[in-house]
């Protein structure tokens, strides 16, 4: 093969091996990693905007269980008959309501009148000049005033006012016993100002924003959840502030579209994975490329090998050629000397054997003079062997041969012609390539080694690297609780924790040491354990914690053996 085309194949090759890389790269990151972070990151989201919601309702439940109190005192009972002045001042001053949480009270008839109403400015704690609900908005059928088949009625639910959104409740005016008849409807309110969705977003450590239907500046993403159809919520992840948008709807008393809940939330999660598929990426480049270069010498290295040999066997022949020309005995000497098998033929019959030849088949040469060359070929190579000598004759080929006690083996022939003293005949050289295919299996072998070892040693330096940049982190996971340690008292509540804390660095620690043993290539040292110590400090972990918190309904118990011998481990 000349130096163009192998260069041409190599680069053929190379060029190969990198568009292989792009693409398992490509598939890796857009089929595998990436997707799999975009689901998780969206079931979290999902999970954020409906504890946002879990909040707001929440607020709904805790004014549901105000109102009830209220609505089943005997005090309020009495005073829904006589209207006690007392009661008021005890407990309708604006101030107070505004500090408990109370933006509206309503104390409404069985026959859907109000009778007392009152709304509260939750900032200033005065009473404002007009109500946040009217009666038109109350009629006597309405849910929060009805009184069917003599049962409590007890509802709760979100309505739009001129102040803003109003969480509302109501429940039935009775006696503390349950069993007397109702006389009206208590109903309360709280306004969903800024103060209390910055409660929730504390309790919910979630960053949102409310906005009402009639909000002015509502994105289209909002409008779509105003629709009648709409989804529950919906994530956008198209935002140029890397942040991923939520928005879930809230309905009203009437179940029409009230409110819109817009959460931020920071896609701490999906950079996580843009930064392992990076990571993937470059592992995989850098793997292409030591398996593409040990491949390339590889293979540049056993094709000067056959060149060699090769060009060492045509130099033989044909020096052995020349002499056979010179003279009858310089011919036979040559043949009897030549490394090879050599056959003289003349018209397909064998008319000479030189020594190497009759070695290698185990025939005499006055035993094998007068028979032709095939029979030195195995029977089911025969037919390959002389389409071979008909098309390619005066090229190499490998085959199997045939030796006189009927042992077959690997062989090379070759077939020359030559003219001696005027005629033509052929020579045929035979080459026993046993023991060359025992030097291939052994190069071969050897090739795979040092494989193993490249990868064992780009394994034990990236281990060493990680190993490395660990030991980093850990230094302060380890030393600050130890300093923190130092000026906390005994009894203080969080010193176990910080000790735990402690624990898991050190322990985290030695695995990173055994990492580096393992990148080093040194033996690993041991030391006696007890393994009941290991077992007690496991069931005191942070680890076993969340295991129990997981899995509440499985318990754990331990009989342990006080008498137990060490064994050698690391920790």
């Amino acid at each position: 093969m000349s130096l163009r085309r192998r260069s041409l194949y190599v680069a053929v090759g190379s060029v190969c091996l990198v568009f292989f890389l792009f693409a398992a790269d490509y598939l890796i990151r857009s089929h595998l990693v990436l997707p799999s972070f975009v689901r998780l990151e969206t079931h979290l989201a999902q999970k954020d905007l409906i504890r946002c919601v879990e909040a707001i309702t929440g607020e709904q439940n805790h004014l549901g269980k105000l109102v009830t109190d209220w609505a089943i005192w005997d005090d309020t009972y009495r005073f829904v008959v006589d209207w006690n002045i007392d009661y008021k001042e005890s407990n309708l001053q604006p101030e107070t309501l505004a500090k408990v949480g109370i933006h509206m009270i309503l104390f409404i008839s069985g026959d859907g009148i109000v009778e007392l109403a009152k709304t509260m400015d939750p900032v200033r704690g005065v009473e404002l000049p007009e109500q946040a609900i009217s009666a038109k908005e109350l009629p006597p059928e309405h849910p929060f005033v009805h009184t069917g088949y003599g049962k409590a009625v007890k509802t709760s639910g979100l309505v739009l006012t001129a102040y803003g959104p109003l969480l509302i409740a109501a429940h039935q005016i009775l006696p503390s016993e349950g069993n007397g008849q109702p006389r009206g409807t208590l109903v309360m309110g709280r306004f969903l100002n800024d103060s209390v969705i910055s409660d929730l977003e504390r309790q919910t450590q979630i960053s949102f924003e409310v906005k009402t239907r009639d909000h002015k500046e509502l994105t289209e993403i909002e409008r779509q959840l105003l629709a009648p159809d709409h989804p529950p919520m919906v994530l956008d992840a198209s935002s140029p502030d890397s942040l991923l948008h939520g928005y879930a709807g809230m309905t009203d008393i009437y179940n029409g579209p009230a409110l819109i809940i817009h959460a931020s939330l920071p896609r701490e999660l999906y950079l996580r994975g843009v930064e392992t598929a990076r990571f993937l990426s470059w592992t995989l480049l850098c793997s292409g490329l030591i398996i593409g270069c040990s491949c390339t010498a590889l293979f540049i290295m056993y094709r000067r090998k056959v060149h060699v040999h090769r060009a060492r066997m045509e130099a033989l022949i044909k020096e052995r050629t020349a002499e056979l020309t010179d003279s009858d005995a310089r011919y036979k000497a040559l043949v009897e000397a030549a490394s090879e098998g050599i056959a003289i033929l003349q018209e397909g019959v064998c008319i000479d054997l030189n020594g190497r030849a009759q070695e290698m088949f185990g025939y005499a040469a006055e035993e094998f003079v007068g028979r032709g060359i095939i029979d030195l070929i195995a029977p089911g190579e025969r037919d390959f062997v002389q389409e071979r000598i008909v098309q390619q004759y005066g090229r190499p080929f490998e085959t199997s041969g045939l030796r006189k006690d009927g042992t077959i083996f690997p062989l090379s022939i070759q077939g020359r012609s030559l003219s001696l003293e005027q005629r033509t005949i052929r020579a045929a050289t035979f080459q026993d390539l046993t023991e060359k295919q025992l030097e291939e299996e052994e190069r071969q072998k050897l090739e795979k080694r040092l494989e193993r070892s490249e990868k064992m040693e780009s394994i034990g330096l990236m281990a060493g690297g990680v190993a490395h940049d660990l030991n980093n982190i850990l230094s302060g996971i380890v030393t600050y609780p130890e300093l923190i340690l130092l000026n906390l008292p005994p009894e203080s509540s969080i010193r176990r924790p910080i000790e735990e804390i402690q624990k898991a660095g050190r322990r985290a620690a030695e695995v990173v040491a055994d990492l580096l043993t393992v990148a080093r290539g040194i033996a690993m040292v041991l030391m006696p354990i007890n393994l009941n110590t290991i077992v007690r400090d496991y069931l005191s972990s942070p680890e076993h914690a969340m295991l129990k918190k997981f899995h509440p309904h499985v318990e754990i118990s331990t009989s342990l053996d006080a008498e137990i011998s060490p064994i050698l481990g690391s920790t």
